[in-house]
């Protein structure tokens, strides 16, 4: 069992973190900041995340990827939330979340050409999963997908959706009627951005996601083409519970990359800034927070990897580690936030601080990707059967 970054790894690691710097920093700033077209920012920020193969980074070469481990994948995903928590999350979402996706439940000849654009970072997908009525539990799913002469209708309405005001196509899931309108279980399709009946309407960002596109997703018998489908019809649920998982990891790499810079943050004020003579380091109080910190951060980081790499090797077990990375590292982000938050005084409690908003971006990582309290629900009920 080796779940570390191999010195090959390493060594790609430090040079993203190089090319995440020098090339997606400016981008990122100018997204958070509004400034120009956000789609267009968005775009153009992950033109260079798929020339930088980070798209891509975990799918195997036959879909056009680069057959690299999950394990460093996530490695990826820490660095690049780092620079920016909006940018980590629509990258994972395109290219990790949905092209994962595709590679396994889709089928015919327009999965190439698809998956090639998200890849690249010339085109960009959305998730529309989540709908007003339900989040984590989705049970009751009002969205209806209704076969029709060899394709499909769908009505329903989608909230939440990352990326969704600048997607070219998005992943959506609803329940399978039957003209009668009998439910016969969940599918989940492609719907192309522009097709007919199919709107999005702008949400508020979220929190600590500065510049971040959401929106809701609204479809009105729109018609979508029967090759389209993902998976089995009336079958989803292995797509959704793939979906959960891809969800999960996403927010583990960002929360990761949160306590990162949060430390650093921290670390770096406590040994410049000065108290009655005395780095603020030098005080107790403080460096417990660092030293707690530096603590969670490496045992979030090594529950990542060994998720990761429980998944990579389909490991019957992965799907419970998962929840616990996910759950460990969100809440232990919010932690270390508050502490560089703290730590950082005066200079850490004004608009505009990075430090605010990583504690912002923390907060909404226990909610996203599965809320904390539906991923002690999971890791309970696998405790109770394994006993």
């Amino acid at each position: 069992m080796d779940y570390e970054l191999s010195e090959k790894e390493k060594e790609r690691k430090k040079a993203f973190q190089s090319f995440c710097k020098k090339e997606i920093r400016p981008l990122a700033e100018r997204l958070a900041g509004g400034q120009g077209d956000g789609s267009q920012v968005l775009r153009a920020l992950l033109n260079k995340l798929g020339e930088a193969g980070h798209l891509g980074l975990s799918l195997g070469t036959e879909a056009g990827g680069q057959g690299e481990s999950l394990v460093l994948q996530v490695a990826f995903g820490e660095v690049l939330a780092k620079e920016s928590p909006a940018v980590h999350l629509a990258a994972w979402t395109c290219g990790v979340h949905c092209g994962h996706l595709l590679s396994r439940f889709g089928s015919g000849d327009w999965i190439r050409e698809i998956l090639g654009g998200l890849l690249s970072g010339r085109k960009i997908a959305a998730l529309a999963r989540t709908e007003p009525s339900g989040g984590t539990s989705l049970e009751g799913m009002a969205t209806k997908m209704v076969q029709d002469r060899g394709g499909w209708r769908v009505s329903g309405r989608k909230s939440f959706c990352v990326n969704a005001p600048a997607a070219d196509v998005f992943v959506v899931f609803g329940v399978l009627e039957s003209p009668q309108g009998a439910g016969e279980g969940l599918c989940a399709m492609l719907v192309p951005a522009g097709s007919a009946g199919a709107r999005v309407e702008p949400e508020e960002e979220a929190l600590g996601y500065s510049g971040l596109p959401v929106g809701s997703l609204v479809l009105e018998q729109t018609r979508v083409d029967g090759a389209w489908l993902l998976g089995s019809a009336g079958r989803g649920s292995e797509v959704l519970q793939e979906s959960w998982q891809w969800d999960a990891l996403g927010a583990t790499a960002g929360s990761i990359g949160l306590m990162e810079a949060s430390l650093e943050a921290a670390f770096v004020h406590a040994q410049q800034r000065l108290s009655a003579g005395k780095p603020l380091a030098a005080y107790q109080e403080v460096a417990f927070k660092l030293a707690e910190a530096r603590a969670m951060l490496d045992t979030a980081r090594l529950l990542g990897q060994k998720a990761a790499w429980l998944k990579q090797i389909q490991d019957p077990e992965a799907e419970t580690l998962i929840s616990c990375a996910k759950l460990y590292a969100s809440e232990a982000a919010t932690k270390c936030a508050g502490y560089a938050l703290q730590i950082l005084g005066g200079r850490g409690a004004r608009r505009g601080c990075a430090a605010a908003e990583w504690l912002l971006a923390a907060k909404s990582n226990e909610i996203a990707g599965g809320t904390s309290e539906a991923h002690r629900i999971k890791i309970a009920k696998s405790v109770l059967e394994s006993v």
